[in-house]
C-alpha cells in the first residue's frame, strides 16, 4: 500500500510541476526546489526513464512545430516571390504601354499640326475679301493638300460631220481632271507627252 501511495504522490507532484511550468513558475526558487526534489525522488524509484520519455515527446512536439513553421515560412516566401514576379511583369507592361502612347503621340503630332494649318487656311479662305486673295489662298490649300498638280487625261474625239455638213477629222485631246479644261493635242509627240503625265 505504501508503494502505491508514493506513486500517487509522485504523479501529483509531476502534474503540479507541469501546471506550474505552464504558468511561468520555474522562476520561483521554492518551486524549482520542489521540482528538483521530485526529480530526485523519481530517480530513486527508478522512474527516470518515464521522465525522459516525456521530455522526448515534448522535444519531438517542439521539433514538429518548428518544421511546420519553417514550411509555412518557405511557402510564404514563395508567395512573396511570386507576388514580386507579378509586380515586375506588371511594371514591364506599364512601361511598354507608356512607350506605345509616347510613340503614338509623336506620330500624331505632325498630323495634328497639318490639320491645324489646313484649318487656318480654310478660315483665311472664308475671310478673303478680293478674288485675287481667294485664288491665292485656294492655290495654297491645293498645294498643301497635294492636289495642286494637274493631271491630264488623253481623249480621242471621233471625226464626224459639223453643222454645215463638212466632215471633221478625228483628233487627240487632253482633259485636265482637276479643272475640266480641254486641249487639242497634235501628233505623236503630244501623245507621248500626255502618257508621261499619267
Amino acid at each position: 500500500m505504501a508503494v502505491h501511495a508514493v506513486h500517487q504522490l509522485v504523479a501529483r507532484s509531476v502534474r503540479r510541476q507541469t501546471s506550474l511550468r505552464s504558468r511561468g513558475a520555474p522562476n520561483n526558487a521554492a518551486v524549482q526546489n520542489f521540482i528538483d526534489a521530485s526529480r530526485a525522488d523519481l530517480a530513486a524509484q527508478g522512474k527516470e526513464p518515464d521522465m525522459r520519455m516525456r521530455t522526448n515527446e515534448v522535444n519531438a512536439g517542439l521539433r514538429r512545430s518548428a518544421m511546420a513553421e519553417a514550411g509555412a515560412d518557405r511557402r510564404a516566401q514563395g508567395q512573396i516571390g511570386l507576388g514580386l514576379g507579378q509586380l515586375a511583369l506588371g511594371a514591364q507592361r506599364n512601361q511598354l504601354d507608356a512607350q506605345r502612347i509616347t510613340n503614338d503621340e509623336r506620330l500624331r503630332a505632325p498630323q495634328i499640326r497639318a490639320a491645324e494649318r489646313m484649318g487656318q487656311m480654310q478660315d483665311a479662305l472664308l475671310n478673303a475679301k478680293t478674288p485675287e486673295e481667294l485664288a491665292a489662298i485656294a492655290a495654297q490649300i491645293r498645294a498643301y493638300s497635294g492636289k495642286d498638280s494637274d493631271i491630264w487625261k488623253a481623249v480621242a474625239l471621233q471625226g464626224g460631220t459639223d453643222a454645215q455638213g463638212n466632215k471633221t477629222e478625228s483628233i487627240l485631246g487632253a482633259v485636265n481632271e482637276r479643272t475640266g479644261e480641254m486641249r487639242r493635242m497634235g501628233g505623236a509627240a503630244a501623245v507621248s507627252r500626255n502618257r508621261h503625265h499619267q
